[in-house]
């Protein structure tokens, strides 16, 4: 029924070496397919063939006698679609059915996506009418002279064919066998001209395209903009079908051309002739070329071009390159110039784009500021990086961002920012031949994503790599913000309450996924998430001195600080020592002193003196999640101040600034040790022995840090307002009790405020820009206190390896004033109050590790964490600092919170201030009602709108301005 409702349109599609099977031997057809493997229209007109040929099925090949064939990767059955009405049954027969369904037009997808095992596969490779639009007008455009539209299935040889008979160019890529309008357009599409004019997909007018409910639409900026907005750069076969689509089109340019390729003898005189080349390619970029280049082996291969272009211009920059490089041969420098785009295409593009072998790659975008402030450790990336042919290896560069491509004016898409800022997209490529092993292949695999990783050092600390999504490798991690471009599609860089509001109302009526952010330093990684829309309160920086605050029956307090929620705590610390005070917060001074730290309860290295940094707050201000701004204190929305005292940040409303408490400053008296043992029993007694002296110096007043890590113990201990003497007196008898160890290095001394405690020994050992995952656990005093051995044990089980990037990180910053709970109505984690030290197994990694290695890791601080659970008596719960943290912490709610009724109570708080979850984020109150991914919740239809599908973002800013 199906096959006749479409005309008998369905096919059996079979990989590409089928008919050399020896099963079903076809003498004339595996001749064919030897003769035609690398030919990319033949390709092209296979319905199960694939352009890799490695996304068919690795068993079937033309190159290993006797092989066999199954189906492998290649769909079940096809439709050859030839009319919008055939997709539309194609659509609403899967959807009906259940059915996997894949879109492929001529199967390019590096990414293997223009197939799946056991599914039905919509061919639109026959659906090939273009059409001149000689007006177009829609959407309140003006008119737009010669668009085009383009049906599915046309390749962009066609196109430029087409055009070139009436003086014309579209925007399209180098390979004439890519569909015009496919995942290319929808991914991004550069081109051989994007720097002339922009990406492929900046030129597109128009959509007509079939829904997942197998209706058609037309989408542009004014109907269905989300959906415009989504499809141009978004990625293709996600949103819609794209029937056709309408672009602009150029009078052709001419061509100036000029090819090379110079040889070294040696990888010194190679990284040489790089650096040399990257140097110019700011040069060429600022006169208008665009080109291409492999860096492999110890050649160097370039073509540039230049539409309209000066010959004599681009000879005089490539003479000078020569003559910066004269001990090397350039004899086969070649220039000239064609007369059109097409005539360019013809003689130099097209032919060198053979298809048939097994390829994946990996990409990055680089920046054009990285390629001009840099371009010595650009060319040694470049290098350390480079192809080898011999292992079928390449870099290919392609210098076609930068230009109009980094023009966004007037340019409504969701193509990845990365390449707004991009010069060249370095392209890490691997092939390898169907004999060799599996092994090999996975080996090969591992190899191209380390070299694109190799790319990656060259960006500043902490930034996040980009690449294009069209040509990326499918085990790349962290894709989705790679492929996508900045984690958070669009911020709000809010200044003042209004903007916030303003952000909160729009996420609200447009259910949007909304992030707070203040500085990023969340360990869950809550402060960011892909597709969505991110309130950023860093600028919101206004320090206010309350010299006599009262309010809610208290008695007044002298010298409340309001906070703003974009104040550091280093410009807190500062401006306070001015008036000789200080505030309990965090040891970061870039930490946020109102944001996720105060809402999550907050320890400091002064918190044994006062409390942690939540039993200072007097009042909040808020914006909850419909829009009101509300004061929060004891005595108004009670309960919404218990709730974000303690019960986790970006949960319940929006804290635009806090009052808290301050304290007339201390001077402090500090000491640091460090101390080596030879051997792992020496180095559990020295830990035993540390262990045993920790309610001694806590009874004196004492706080600290400690690190635990291969055979050293490192100590950093201080005391408020304290005693020198008294103090040294306990480290010598700790020392005496350790006397065959070297203590020599031990100082200690006093300073006259917490400011300059913070400054000389705090704020200069918090490194940032690294991976990090952590799992911590609150140690209760009374075990310190009567099982100092079994701590001691399990600190020294759990403990770090420098070599691996681990560490076990003791705070010793509870006890004392934290388990004073007078007066602290709260919601901090009960842990806090009976604990004496928190512990925290850190773990970093280096971006060149693979995947499973990075999974390893992750398991084994889980685990590491879970050793310490040990030392407690049997059925206990553990307890964890929530804002210190492992992700995939089992049981998060009783760990972060204390106890399942603590959780249950301040979720009944975030239903009654956000009832539709706009506040949402990684293993906070609520977010277990919600998917994974936190975008749809679990007991609703309701998805939230992802950012990067969302066109009306312009109305932010109109709100805001």
């Amino acid at each position: 029924m199906f096959n006749e409702s479409i005309g008998g349109r369905l096919v059996v599609p079979e990989p590409s070496a089928a008919v050399c099977d020896e099963r079903t031997y076809n003498a004339m057809g595996c001749s064919i397919a030897k003769a035609q493997w690398s030919n990319a229209a033949w390709r092209s007109d296979q319905v199960g063939a694939m352009q890799m040929h490695n996304w068919e099925n690795s068993s079937c090949s033309i190159f290993v006698n006797s092989s066999t064939c199954n189906q492998g990767s290649v769909s079940v059955l096809a439709v050859d679609a030839m009319s919008p009405e055939h997709v539309q049954a194609t659509v609403r027969f899967a959807a009906m059915n259940n059915l996997r369904l894949v879109i492929k037009s001529t199967g390019h997808d590096i990414l293997g996506r223009s197939t799946a095992a056991g599914s039905l596969l919509l061919w639109l490779h026959h659906m090939r009418n273009m059409t001149l639009i000689e007006q177009y007008s829609s959407c309140g455009l003006n008119n737009v002279s010669n668009a085009i539209r383009l049906e599915a299935g046309v390749q962009w040889s066609e196109v430029y064919l087409w055009l070139s008979k009436i003086n014309l160019v579209a925007i399209g890529g180098t390979s004439g066998t890519v569909s015009a309008v496919g995942g290319y357009l929808q991914g991004g599409g550069h081109s051989p001209l994007s720097r002339w004019k922009g990406m492929a997909v900046d030129q597109v007018l128009e959509y007509d395209v079939v829904t997942a409910d197998g209706q058609r639409q037309t989408v542009n900026a004014c109907q269905n903009g989300d959906l415009f907005w989504a499809l141009s750069g978004g990625g293709g076969g996600t949103y819609a079908i794209v029937l056709s689509a309408v672009v602009q089109t150029f009078p052709s340019p001419s061509i100036v051309a000029a090819t090379f390729s110079v040889n070294t003898s040696n990888g010194t005189r190679y990284e040489k002739l790089i650096e040399s080349f990257v140097e110019i390619l700011p040069t060429v970029a600022d006169a208008g070329w665009s080109g291409y280049f492999d860096i492999a082996d110890m050649t160097l291969r370039v073509l540039f071009h230049v539409p309209n272009g000066d010959w004599a211009a681009l000879n005089a920059i490539l003479n000078q390159f020569a003559v910066s490089n004269s001990d090397l041969d350039f004899n086969t420098t070649k220039s000239f110039v064609v007369p059109s785009f097409y005539g360019y295409f013809a003689l130099l593009l097209e032919p060198n784009n053979p298809t048939g072998y097994n390829l994946l790659v990996s990409s990055r975008l680089i920046p054009e500021s990285i390629i001009r402030s840099k371009p010595d450790e650009v060319a040694a990336v470049f290098v350390q990086a480079k192809g080898q042919s011999t292992t079928g290896s390449n870099l290919r560069g392609s210098l076609v961002a930068g230009g109009q491509v980094s023009n966004t004016k007037n340019r409504n898409n969701s193509v990845n920012p990365g390449w707004r800022t991009a010069l060249v997209r370095m392209a890490c490529m691997q092939s390898w031949l169907d004999t060799i092993s599996k092994a090999d292949q996975d080996y090969l695999a591992t190899q191209v994503l380390l070299r694109a990783e190799m790319l990656d050092t060259v960006l500043p600390a902490g930034s996040q790599p980009t690449c294009y999504g069209n040509e990326a490798h499918p085990n790349e991690m962290n894709w989705q913000e790679k492929f996508f471009g900045s984690v958070s599609v669009l911020a709000v860089d809010a200044m003042s309450p209004e903007h916030v509001q303003a952000t909160v109302r729009f996420a609200a009526m447009n259910n949007l996924r909304l992030v707070i952010k203040s500085t990023g330093h969340d360990i869950l990684g809550r402060s960011t998430a892909a597709g969505s829309l991110l309130l950023w309160l860093h600028h919101m920086k206004n320090m206010t001195l309350i010299e006599q605050y009262s309010s809610c029956g208290l008695n007044n307090v002298s010298n409340a600080i309001r906070l703003e929620a974009g104040v550091q705590w280093s410009e807190v610390y500062l401006w306070l020592s001015k008036f000789n005070l200080v505030a309990i917060g965090g040891a970061s001074g870039t930490v946020s002193a109102v944001g996720g730290y105060l809402q999550g309860g907050g320890h400091g290295p002064l918190s044994r003196w006062k409390g942690l940094a939540v039993d200072q707050v007097l009042e909040y201000d808020v914006i909850t999640a419909d829009g009101q701004r509300q004061t929060v204190n004891a005595c108004q929305n009670r309960d919404l101040f218990w709730a974000l005292s303690g019960g986790g940040g970006g949960t319940y409303a929006i804290v635009l600034s806090a009052v808290v408490r301050t304290f007339p400053s201390p001077s402090i008296v500090i000491a640091t040790f460090s101390v080596k043992a030879s051997n792992e029993t020496r180095y559990e007694k020295l830990i035993e022995s540390f262990v045993e002296i920790l309610p001694t110096v806590a009874d004196a007043g004492w706080s600290g840090y400690f690190d635990i890590v291969d055979m050293t113990l490192r100590v950093l201990f201080h005391v408020p307002n304290g005693d020198w003497a008294a103090l040294n007196a306990t480290l010598n008898q700790f020392g005496a009790s350790n006397i065959d160890l070297d203590f020599t290095i031990t100082n200690s001394f006093v300073v006259p405020s917490f400011y300059y405690y913070f400054a000389l020994m705090l704020e200069p050992n918090n490194p940032t820009g690294y991976n990090l995952l952590v799992s911590s656990r609150l140690i209760p005093e009374s075990i310190i206190r009567s099982k100092p051995s079994q701590v001691a044990k399990a600190f020294v089980q759990a403990k770090g390896q420098s070599t691996t990037g681990s560490n076990l990180r003791g705070s010793f910053v509870a006890g004392g004033q934290v388990s004073n709970t007078t007066n602290r109505n709260n919601s901090v984690n009960p842990g806090w109050r009976t604990a004496l030290l928190q512990m925290i197994c850190m773990q970093s990694w280096l971006d060149t590790i693979s995947k499973a290695e990075q999974e390893y890791l992750a398991t084994q601080v889980l685990l590491r964490g879970e050793m310490l659970d040990t030392v407690l008596p049997a059925g206990s719960q553990p307890t964890c600092y929530g804002n210190e943290a492992h992700p995939n912490e089992m049981n998060w709610q009783e760990k972060f919170f204390g106890s399942k009724v603590i959780y249950n109570q301040l979720k009944r708080i975030k239903e009654k201030y956000d009832p539709l979850g706009l506040f949402v984020c990684t293993n906070c109150v609520g977010s277990d009602d919600w998917t994974s991914d936190l975008n749809c919740p679990r007991k609703s239809n309701s998805i939230k709108v992802n950012l990067t599908i969302f066109l009306l973002f312009i109305e932010i800013f109109a709100v805001l301005s």
